[in-house]
């Protein structure tokens, strides 16, 4: 009885750690209103759109960060009653405030999230990636499908 006792304590503790740890990609802005991802929406669809997925509270590397171009952007209901929405790019459901568009030349992406004022918390404005990456080139786009 005790070690059954025992057996079931050490496994709640062990769900509770788990449940209990970091919350970093807690999708903060995956699901929105409908005015948050019809604005992201219009800043993803401007010409020569680019953008680097890049979750800042899980320590991403942003060394590793793929520039791409978008290619498309759709708005989704998601949710009961229709009441949240998703913006998905390039065929991919995004959280906003781990996405980082840059509009026109340059190396600086702005944050989504930010931008749209979607509530993001513990991500910057925006970055600057030929500072973080030596050999970042600022018009160079990954080719859909790569690995560069």
């Amino acid at each position: 009885m005790i070690r059954r006792s025992l057996s079931a304590l050490s496994v709640f503790v062990a769900a509770a750690v788990a449940l209990s740890g970091s919350t970093a990609h807690a999708d903060q802005c995956e699901w929105v209103p409908a005015s948050v991802a019809e604005q992201a929406r219009i800043e993803l669809s401007q010409p020569g759109a680019t953008f680097i997925e890049y979750c800042e509270p899980c320590r991403d590397d942003l060394r590793r960060a793929r520039v791409e171009r978008v290619s498309s952007v759709t708005v989704r209901a998601v949710g009961r009653g229709a009441q949240h929405y998703t913006v998905i790019v390039n065929g991919r459901a995004v959280d906003l405030a781990y996405l980082f568009v840059r509009v026109g030349g340059g190396t600086t992406f702005s944050n989504v999230g930010h931008r749209t004022m979607c509530g993001a918390r513990r991500v910057s404005p925006s970055i600057t990636l030929g500072a973080m990456r030596p050999g970042f080139r600022a018009n160079f786009v990954c080719p859909p499908g790569s690995r560069c």
